[in-house]
């Protein structure tokens, strides 16, 4: 009445016959009782053939699925959380206090459930999860998202008749994105410092202990950010900063400009699902100018005496000595002071021509022929510099010769003191007077129009733009030699002279008493004064402009003997 199980190899079988008949050769007949006995061997073999005066039958196998629902599974999505396991008898199949196996395909999990009547078939429903650390007959399937969910149906009456089906199981894939702020970021810049790393599982898989680990491309730091759970999402905030000295752990991730930032998530349920996701730095580059009184210069020139340097840098980012000012042929070297001023940082600094620099003082000083370099070097970042060039256009070829009077009335009698004067340089040494016999003096006080002495002197007014020389001659109205003097005014001296207002020149007043070179008066009459002005050579031009000359007439008037 019941299958007969057969063993995997040989199975012997008896079998025995017997049957009763009557014996009629006797009277009256006898009953006779014979039992025959009959050997048979089955051999099960895969590729064994059914002998001759053998046929065989076979029954339906009982059917075997799986439903999520109303629906019939050939996988399971991570989705799938509640199962039902489903048998459908043969016709006449017994199946009394039938059960049904889950278990993953690799898993340790084992769970036997009880198979109900649900009308024409027989039901066993149950959970799943994915766990690596299962608790078998609990009623949950746990396994890990590598394995597949296997069902296996065992006869009760014959456990070589089983069913056994099996589920591929596709976890949908996590998602790990980078927010700044509610704003999801493909890339991070300098004005993100507040960064959220959002996990999204499948519906109802549940991660315990989430965490994901934030690294970067070139740099040392590693941060462990735990994650919580939020509406839909596993959420973790850290803090972005520029650092080239990192402390790992400190749930701030310091890094270099050009590092990229890595997140990696790893599923605690199975270390072989890894989600890295990377998000590059957009680096905002600094922005670097240079100023002269409040405006943005693309060429310095010889009226810029004063400059600035600007630096705008991203939010957040410091400067500690990082802009330079050099040149392009000369050795001055100025590191500027930069502090911030609003929205930017600043320092200034003073320029002027001159071919003996000392570096570091505040003052660049340069060849005609040099141009001005700024360079910012980040000092998170020494490689990464930021360098501006601005060429040097020297125009500062002021000279102008005027007239101090042309009449001029000379103190009665004064045959003692300088020849010459210079007025208007009351701190001036100047050297080169190279005329003979009592020479010059410098006066400090100017003999101007407001000066009641400026009549009793003729000569000239002396502008220039830098350090010149200056030749003069004084002749006769016959052309006889009179008077002369020749000087020069270096540069150190030309910042002592009187600046013209407006303009980027200087003046002295070269004035003289009316003494012939010889110390004698010079008598009444006409004369005629006759100079020349040369602008020093500028450092870096080897040809300056051609000397200024010019000749005017000038008159003495002595009043009595004289």
């Amino acid at each position: 009445t019941k299958p007969l199980p057969l063993n995997p190899g040989t199975t012997n079988l008896e079998f025995k016959y017997s049957h009763t008949f009557q014996d009629t050769t006797f009277s009256p007949p006898l009953i006779r009782d014979t039992i025959v006995t009959h050997n048979l061997k089955v051999t099960r073999s895969p590729t064994g053939t059914i002998g001759q005066g053998y046929t065989k039958t076979c029954r339906e196998q009982y059917g075997l699925s799986l439903f999520s629902g109303v629906t019939e599974l050939t996988k399971v999505i991570a989705s799938q959380i509640n199962l039902e396991a489903r048998l459908t008898p043969t016709p006449g199949g017994p199946c009394d206090n039938c059960t049904v196996e889950a278990k993953p395909s690799a898993g340790p999990d084992r769970e036997v459930l009880p198979l109900v009547s649900a009308g024409p078939y027989l039901s066993a429903p149950f959970p799943r999860s994915e766990n690596l650390n299962p608790l078998p007959n609990d009623g949950i399937l746990q396994h890990s998202a590598s394995d597949s969910i296997v069902l296996v149906w065992t006869n009760p009456e014959n456990p070589l008749d089983f069913v056994r089906k099996a589920y591929p199981y596709e976890p949908l894939p996590a998602s790990l994105e980078l927010f700044a702020g509610n704003t999801r970021i493909d890339a991070i810049t300098s004005d993100h410092r507040e960064l959220e790393a959002r996990l999204t599982l499948a519906s109802g898989v549940i991660c315990n202990d989430c965490k994901v680990q934030v690294t970067t491309k070139f740099g040392t730091d590693k941060e462990t950010i735990a994650l919580k759970p939020s509406g839909l999402t596993h959420n973790g905030g850290f803090i972005r900063v520029g650092s080239n000295t990192p402390i790992p752990g400190d749930g701030i991730i310091q890094h270099l400009s050009p590092d990229s930032i890595i997140l990696v998530w790893t599923n605690p349920v199975n270390n072989t699902e890894v989600i890295r996701k990377s998000y590059p730095f957009t680096y905002i580059a600094p922005t670097l100018a240079l100023f002269s009184g409040g405006k943005e210069l693309d060429t310095v020139t010889a009226g810029h005496k004063v400059l600035e340097a600007r630096l705008t840098l991203p939010s957040g980012e410091i400067c500690n000595d990082c802009v330079e000012v050099l040149l392009s042929g000369s050795t001055d070297r100025e590191n500027l002071s930069m502090t911030r001023s609003g929205p930017y940082y600043s320092d200034t600094f003073k320029r002027e021509v001159g071919l003996n620099p000392t570096m570091d003082n505040g003052i660049l000083e340069h060849r005609a022929d040099d141009s001005i370099i700024l360079i910012y070097r980040n000092p998170l970042v020494p490689s990464q510099e930021i360098r501006r060039s601005y060429p040097y256009i020297h125009f500062e070829n002021i000279v102008n010769v005027t007239p101090h009077n042309t009449v001029a009335e000379p103190t009665p009698g004064n045959v003692t003191g300088p020849q010459w004067i210079i007025s208007g340089a009351p701190m001036n040494n100047i050297p080169g007077f190279t005329n003979t016999g009592p020479c010059c003096s410098v006066q400090p006080t100017p003999f101007n129009s407001q000066n009641p002495d400026s009549i009793k002197m003729v000569g000239l007014i002396l502008e220039a733009s830098r350090e010149f020389r200056a030749e003069v001659k004084i002749f006769s109205n016959l052309g006889e030699f009179v008077n002369q003097i020749n000087f020069t005014v270096p540069k150190s001296e030309f910042l002592n002279l009187s600046p013209v207002k407006d303009s980027e020149s200087r003046t002295l007043r070269l004035l003289w008493t009316g003494l012939t070179s010889k110390g004698t008066l010079a008598g009444t009459g006409a004369y005629i004064i006759k100079s020349r002005v040369t602008l020093l050579p500028i450092p870096g031009i080897t040809q300056g402009p051609p000397p200024v000359e010019s000749v005017r007439k000038i008159g003495l008037m002595r009043s009595g003997s004289n």
